[in-house]
């Protein structure tokens, strides 16, 4: 573009020159464009000869030229107002495209600091109170020890407690307060009954084998079953007295060691471990029983 104006200026100055010339001619005082008079002093019409023509010409070629060199200063100008505009333009979007860097940069760095303290908190955890739970985005997840599950002595405890209260309460209770103690108990615990049911043979044949089955919770003797487990139940002996024939042909010796001896009755029982067995009546586990 400047190239192009610079063209133009100098062709403009080339007419103007020669716009010059022309006026020099007319107001030739010394006759130094004597020798080109023949070609200027032809006659024109309205014009008095050819030179006032071309004086004309030439002077409103001048006054169009300067108008042109007024309008390419003109434009120069705006060239060069409009150059610095988009250079400050250009220089705006340096400076913002360089502060968006900066900042790029600043964000990379907390981001990479969270990532390292993040790391850090993981690798080595703060000893905290396990009651309280920390309000972080990191949370440890600490090692809690599952319960033991209970024992079986833990589970059937309840149920051999109940029943030696139930007997030490029966000896100063009333017939009536007796029988709700009894239904109390029972209730409380789901007691099964079961007894032998091969007594009557067995007294003639003690040598065989106790073979167990349901009954009802009143015959005598019969023994009473909590299950404190799926499959296993605590047994012990009902409240009734324990006399010479329910130890030797009822099971019980089978089924409990205890103190008992020959010819004696025993109003008094206290369980000091029950006897195991399975949902089958098949004795697991002898128990031990204390007469009095």
């Amino acid at each position: 573009m400047m190239r192009f104006v610079r063209k133009k200026i100098i062709a403009l100055t080339s007419l103007l020159m020669i716009c010059a010339a022309s006026i020099a001619y007319a107001d030739d005082e010394a006759g130094l464009m004597a020798p080109l008079e023949p070609v200027f002093s032809v006659n024109f019409g309205p014009f008095d000869r050819a030179s006032d023509l071309v004086g004309w010409i030439l002077l409103a070629t001048s006054v169009l030229s300067i108008i042109s060199i007024l309008l390419i200063v003109i434009l120069i100008f705006g060239l060069k107002k409009q150059n610095k505009s988009a250079a400050k333009q250009k220089k705006d979007i340096a400076e913002l495209n360089e502060k968006l860097q900066s900042r790029y940069d600043e964000l990379c760095r907390k981001i990479e600091d969270v990532k390292k303290s993040s790391h850090r908190e993981i690798q080595e955890p703060v000893e905290r109170d396990p009651l309280v739970v920390p309000h972080t985005m990191n949370i440890e997840i600490q090692h809690i020890e599952r319960p033991k599950p209970p024992t079986e002595e833990e589970l059937y405890r309840p149920f051999v407690t109940a029943y030696n209260t139930l007997i030490d309460s029966n000896e100063k209770a009333a017939g009536f307060q007796k029988k709700r103690n009894q239904d109390n108990f029972l209730a409380q615990f789901h007691v099964k009954a079961f007894k032998c049911e091969n007594a009557e043979r067995r007294v003639n044949s003690p040598e065989i084998p106790p073979q167990y089955k349901d009954c009802s919770q009143n015959d005598k003797p019969c023994f009473w079953a909590f299950e404190f487990v799926s499959g296993k139940c605590a047994v012990v002996p009902n409240t009734k007295p324990y006399d010479m024939m329910n130890h030797e042909t009822g099971g019980l010796k089978e089924s409990f060691v205890s103190n008992f001896m020959e010819n004696n009755t025993y109003n008094h029982i206290r369980v000091i471990r029950p006897a195991i067995f399975d949902n089958q009546w098949n004795l697991l586990e002898q128990g031990e029983l204390q007469l009095h």
